[in-house]
């Protein structure tokens, strides 16, 4: 089983602080990769919500080695004014105002 599954209903564990938001609609914007350091990559996906009003993007980050490998990652849900981040360990974390508005750009189409 990959580590973030295309359908969050096929992990064994849901993630329990954002459990509620896995059976929301989320069509990908984009996805790219990203070197962090030598023989490391993140892999970032971003996605709208098609139902929600509050909380319309999420980002899925997959920290991996050369080989493939995950290592780790998170599941960000944000807006322009709010997110929500926890990673793979269940750690919480926000978003940065210039990373938010930097995401919105590119969920908006800018390059």
């Amino acid at each position: 089983m990959s580590f973030f599954p295309r359908i969050f209903e096929d992990c064994a564990t849901l993630p329990a602080a954002n459990a509620h938001r896995l059976k929301l609609t989320f069509v990908t914007k984009n996805t790219w990769e990203r070197a962090i350091s030598n023989g490391r990559f993140v892999t970032r996906i971003l996605q709208a919500c098609l139902d929600c009003k509050n909380t319309p993007y999420r980002l899925i980050a997959k920290d991996r080695d050369a080989s493939g490998d995950v290592a780790g990652g998170s599941v960000c849900y944000f807006n322009k004014d709010w997110s929500d981040c926890e990673t793979n360990m269940g750690e919480h974390y926000k978003l940065h105002p210039s990373s938010i508005e930097a995401f919105l750009d590119i969920a908006n189409g800018a390059n």
